[in-house]
């Protein structure tokens, strides 16, 4: 079965923003980079439900987890600074 045009265009547009958000180095830039990816990652999960993609699915749920990390500990280093 192959993936329609559309369909792998999706699959990279939530890699490209999320591997943008996890490589940034700006806090300044962070958080709009965060909710890009966080957006394309939903966005993705949306066109797949009840599709079999499994294995995309776990990268997406591992995508998620990754993005929660970085949102905690951004909050921690701007509370660190703070104190």
């Amino acid at each position: 079965m192959t993936q329609s045009s559309t369909s792998r265009e999706n699959n990279s547009e939530w890699r490209k923003l999320y591997v943008a958000a996890i490589l940034e180095t700006d806090n300044a830039q962070l958080k709009a980079r965060l909710e890009r990816a966080e957006d394309a990652i939903n966005s993705r999960l949306q066109e797949l439900d009840g599709d079999g993609a499994n294995e995309e699915k776990a990268e997406l749920a591992d995508a998620c987890h990754g993005i929660n990390v970085l949102r905690k500990e951004r909050q921690l280093s701007e509370q660190q600074r703070s104190a």
